[in-house]
């Protein structure tokens, strides 16, 4: 799985493009409105805070994607100014809250449920956004495109564990809609995850990361990654893992990988040739652009 390079010239064709961003008001989601802006795309911007600086061409919704009438009226918005929406990126999301070892406790004694933040923006809020979206993309002749945000924690172990649960649930949703959208013959609406290694966004501190010893990277570079998923109509059911500035394409490698091993399993050969069937279907639809 080589890095890649991604030609800047190749985002010229945002030109004109009407994006949805959750969460664009700070960190990976103002670096990617940042970059369409900067390449003639108008940006609708869902966020709880507006952006702290003026910036043409873009148009702030408050949204709290936690709330279903929210995003109705982002979407809303958004077709009401535009007509139509070509890329979304869901891309709103929180770090770790939960606590699974140190319960508070009530008035009686009893724990407490431990905080549920964590899933109800980063996947329940995530999948409502790509859900509005597809329902109105697949509408259009042009279709759209829609990114969602995964993490390096949706393919590799991590001791926050309600957030590495959470951006599992988003890895999930993309392999579970993509075969979906293509068994309902949906085949304008494309749908792929980035998955960033640690960057710098409010998610970490100075402290975390001076802790931790890394030279985090910046978000431009995942802003890049997912521009090029934006344009690039090639790409369906991917997943862009970006570390350190460089760009991977790690889903479609993982599955091959995931469903050899489970195919050598005693006795799987004789009970489950069908599903090999199915994964290579599901493989062939990015087989044409595959790293």
């Amino acid at each position: 799985m080589a890095s890649f390079p991604i030609p800047r010239e190749n985002f010229s064709d945002l030109n004109n493009k009407i994006a949805v961003i959750t969460g664009a008001s700070s960190g990976i989601g103002l670096a990617t409105l940042k970059l369409f802006v900067e390449n003639g795309a108008q940006v609708v911007n869902g966020d709880l805070q507006p952006l702290k600086e003026e910036i043409p061409n873009v148009l702030f919704v408050k949204t709290d994607v936690t709330k279903w009438a929210d995003l109705i009226s982002l979407f809303k918005a958004t077709v009401d100014k535009f007509g139509r929406v070509d890329v979304v990126y869901a891309n709103a999301g929180i770090g770790a809250k939960a606590d699974y070892f140190n319960l508070e406790v009530d008035s009686n004694g009893d724990p407490k449920e431990p905080s549920q933040a964590n899933i109800a923006i980063n996947v329940i809020g995530l999948i409502n956004t790509a859900v509005l979206a597809i329902r109105h993309m697949k509408e259009q002749k042009s279709g759209g495109a829609i990114i969602l945000t995964a993490s390096a924690t949706s393919y590799l172990p991590f001791g926050a564990t309600d957030y590495t649960t959470s951006k599992h649930g988003v890895l999930g949703f993309m392999r579970g809609i993509v075969p979906e959208l293509q068994a309902r013959k949906v085949t304008n609406v494309r749908v792929n995850c980035v998955a960033p290694s640690f960057t710098r966004t409010s998610l970490f501190t100075p402290e975390m990361m001076e802790f931790l010893g890394l030279d985090f990277q910046k978000p431009e570079a995942v802003s890049e990654a997912v521009a090029l998923l934006a344009v690039d109509a090639t790409r369906h059911g991917q997943s862009i893992y970006v570390e350190e500035g460089r760009h991977r394409e790690v889903e479609l490698e993982i599955l091959r990988v995931s469903y050899e091993a489970c195919n050598t399993l005693p006795g799987v050969e004789s009970r489950h040739k069908n599903d090999v069937q199915v994964v290579e279907k599901f493989l062939s639809l990015g087989a044409g652009s595959a790293i």
